[in-house]
């Protein structure tokens, strides 16, 4: 392998707008190749310092588990200015274990993609609700499908109570906003088959709120 394709440029945009770091097998799914070409592709990627490799403890089987991201060469070829890749190298590198894992986990949506937001409660309901709208402009604008082909949106918003929920689901009309308190959502893990199902016992109703209402 001698040059860049345009999947790895797509990774390299991936880990500079969307990823801090992603594992193998998160980096397959948008390389869209198998494993054994995707590590020669990721050898060959460190190598030519497009990508660096840090290390995590994953579990007792798997103890050195490398995570990827964005080398000083593949930084320059995301178009960032290379006066930056030393903040963006150390905020790697401070990053815990814990917190890896927890972020490794929202990566890791079971083929779907999914914005989580956690909200504290402390902002209003107008800061929320341009949120809502940037979210929604970003579907509608297309920059989502380009950047996500063949994914549907969805947003998880967690907060604090029902009551907050039920604020919340009167300043937008989407369909594509999940709402949950934090009780609920760690009650399961990040991955779980409700947040993401699309068939089967843990889906949601496809139905829109206007046709709900309908049956009312």
């Amino acid at each position: 392998m001698r040059q860049l394709g345009t999947q790895h440029i797509l990774l390299f945009r991936f880990l500079r707008d969307h990823f801090l770091f992603l594992t193998r097998s998160q980096i397959e799914r948008v390389l869209t190749l198998d494993t054994r070409t995707a590590n020669r592709h990721l050898d060959w990627l460190v190598r030519e310092q497009y990508l660096c490799r840090r290390y995590r403890v994953d579990s007792f089987t798997h103890f050195q588990t490398p995570v990827y991201y964005l080398g000083r060469v593949g930084w320059s070829a995301a178009g960032c200015l290379l006066d930056d890749y030393k903040k963006y190298e150390r905020d790697i590198a401070a990053r815990r274990e814990r917190s890896m894992r927890h972020l490794l986990s929202v990566y890791d949506v079971t083929g779907s993609e999914v914005f989580v937001e956690v909200d504290l409660g402390t902002e209003s309901l107008r800061v929320v609700e341009r949120k809502f709208q940037n979210y929604i402009k970003f579907k509608e604008s297309g920059g989502y499908s380009s950047a996500f082909p063949g994914c549907d949106f969805r947003i998880v918003f967690i907060t604090t109570t029902e009551e907050r929920i039920e604020s919340l689901q009167q300043i937008t009309t989407s369909d594509d906003i999940w709402f949950a308190t934090m009780e609920e959502f760690l009650s399961e893990p990040l991955n779980h088959h409700h947040w993401f199902a699309l068939v089967g016992f843990y889906a949601l109703p496809s139905i829109g709120k206007k046709e709900v209402s309908e049956l009312r």
